[in-house]
């Protein structure tokens, strides 16, 4: 069965589903859709990337919703299935809606109440904490966990935690031979 994940709001910003997009291509089928653009790789494709700013209704199962920073939530009025949004902890409109929508919610931002924080950071290296126990779109339980990483060039921490809650929750997680996740 097909994994989503659906990156609602402001349409030029497609940073997240770019690196998302170019870190699982090589390794998994999948295909990435927005206003402007279609591709695909590899065949029978596991996992749809998909970018929109406007949505009035989601019924879909194993999909994640990751909110944007500036998402208009006045037209999504209707969410139904199997769905976890990942929400930065600092949007409180945006975790108000989850919310009333009885979302499965993973947040990720520098609290130690988030889901997903980090737990040291240096100038090229840091370590990403998985503070609970979330599963998988496809069910599997991840206990929390330390995820060494290594960073190159200039990455927005914010940025970087999300990525690392949308790679865990589409079980897509894979540290390298050393032990660390590139970023």
């Amino acid at each position: 069965m097909k994994k989503r994940a659906l990156f609602y709001g402001n349409e030029k910003d497609h940073a997240l589903s770019d690196q998302i997009y170019a870190s699982l291509h090589s390794k998994v089928p999948i295909s990435f859709y927005n206003q402007d653009v279609l591709m695909e790789a590899g065949e029978d494709t596991q996992i749809e990337l998909i970018e929109t700013d406007h949505l009035k209704s989601l019924y879909a199962d194993r999909t994640i919703i990751y909110f944007k920073n500036k998402c208009d939530l006045h037209p999504l009025k209707t969410i139904s299935g199997d769905i976890t949004a990942v929400v930065n902890a600092n949007y409180r409109r945006q975790l108000a809606f989850v919310s009333r929508h009885h979302l499965k919610t993973v947040t990720y931002g520098f609290s130690n109440r988030d889901t997903v924080t980090f737990s040291s950071r240096d100038d090229d290296r840091l370590v990403i904490s998985l503070q609970r126990s979330v599963y998988t779109l496809d069910g599997v339980l991840i206990d929390p966990m330390e995820i060494p990483c290594r960073i190159s060039g200039e990455r927005n921490d914010l940025s970087i935690l999300a990525y690392v809650a949308i790679l865990i929750l589409l079980g897509e997680l894979r540290l390298e031979e050393d032990g660390y996740l590139n970023l």
